[in-house]
């Protein structure tokens, strides 16, 4: 089934990059992306402009896609942005990123060669789960609060914790669902339903979107019945940019996308 439109962009043909190549590729992506805005679609598909025969270096092109679909997609809540590549050497993560990564998920056990491997976005309950609690006090990760504050907690829903952290937070609904890459429908449901069952990369995402530590984070799957599991790479670089502070669903995608993993939501 073809798209109700197809829009036309005329990206740069790239000499030096000293012409206002990166000026021009911008606009391409921002001008297309009003008018989707005029038209009322709800989703619009890019593919990495200029980078094929225009010559556009893939790094730079696709730093520079990321940069103004992440301005974009922050300011348009009913407009899905998807960046769609032909293959997964286009993605071209940064080196010392990927090393820090690699190195991590070594330290837990998992390489990136590793064929076999569990997705987290399945809705494995956590009785199921191989819970990382008993490492990770080990290594002093988690912090201690008191039992008052736990048994505070421990009748509250997943829905009600939720909503707690964001209000404790002082955050708008629209700033945590657009961090998390999520649909303002899905979110308005969470919201009305206290008893909501989410799915665990919904969880997940807003914990990101939250900035949770991981212990905080891991407090958060537990409301909806799930663990992180050390046997799941995508759990692990989950925990890696949690661990690291301030993660950010766009290098988090990034970075799962390097290694073969589902992305979270869309670009």
């Amino acid at each position: 089934m073809l798209p109700p439109y197809v829009i036309h962009t005329l990206g740069p043909r790239y000499v030096d990059g000293t012409r206002g190549e990166e000026k021009i590729l911008w606009e391409a992506y921002a001008k297309a992306l009003a008018l989707a805005k005029d038209l009322g679609v709800s989703s619009i598909a890019f593919p990495l402009i200029s980078s094929g025969a225009f010559g556009y270096p893939k790094k730079e092109a696709l730093s520079i896609a990321l940069a103004v679909l992440k301005h974009h997609g922050q300011k348009e809540e009913d407009l899905w942005i998807y960046l769609v590549l032909q293959e997964e050497e286009s993605f071209p993560l940064s080196l010392a990123l990927k090393k820090k990564v690699t190195a991590y998920l070594a330290q837990k056990g998992l390489w990136e060669e590793d064929l076999i491997r569990t997705r987290s976005s399945s809705s494995m309950p956590m009785s199921m789960e191989m819970a990382m609690e008993p490492q990770r006090k080990e290594q002093g990760i988690v912090k201690e609060r008191s039992l008052e504050k736990l048994l505070q907690e421990a009748e509250e829903t997943f829905q009600e914790h939720l909503f707690r952290l964001i209000d404790q937070r002082g955050l708008e609904d629209v700033t945590v669902y657009k961090k998390a890459n999520m649909d303002r429908k899905l979110f308005s449901k969470i919201r009305k339903d206290k008893q909501y069952q989410p799915s665990k990369k919904t969880a997940l995402s807003l914990a990101i979107a939250l900035s949770l530590s991981l212990d905080e984070a891991e407090d958060l799957l537990r409301k909806a019945g799930y663990a992180l599991s050390r046997s799941s790479r995508l759990d692990l670089i989950v925990c890696y940019f949690l661990e690291e502070g301030n993660p950010d669903l766009f290098d988090i995608n990034e970075v799962l996308f390097s290694f073969g993993e589902d992305t979270f939501g869309s670009f």
